[in-house]
């Protein structure tokens, strides 16, 4: 991560994905950027909702999209 890249990272950040480095060197940027400090804040209401999305549901939900089988259920 280089510095023009750091303000990218932080929906990253707050989803926990980046590399442990990476966190390193977002944290150190958090202390003296309000704007991320801010964009952080306002993910956390979504990182919280995402939390409790059942992820076996959603890999077969998204696979009904993507083969046609919701559609098809939808129109019977």
């Amino acid at each position: 991560m280089n510095a023009s890249e750091v303000h990218y990272d932080v929906a990253s950040y707050a989803l926990g994905i980046l590399e442990p480095a990476d966190v390193d060197r977002f944290e150190e940027h958090l202390v003296t950027c309000d704007a991320c400090a801010m964009e952080l804040e306002s993910l956390l209401p979504v990182t919280r909702a995402l939390s409790g999305v059942d992820r076996e549901a959603f890999q077969k939900t998204s696979q009904s999209v993507s083969d046609g089988m919701m559609f098809d259920r939808m129109r019977n």
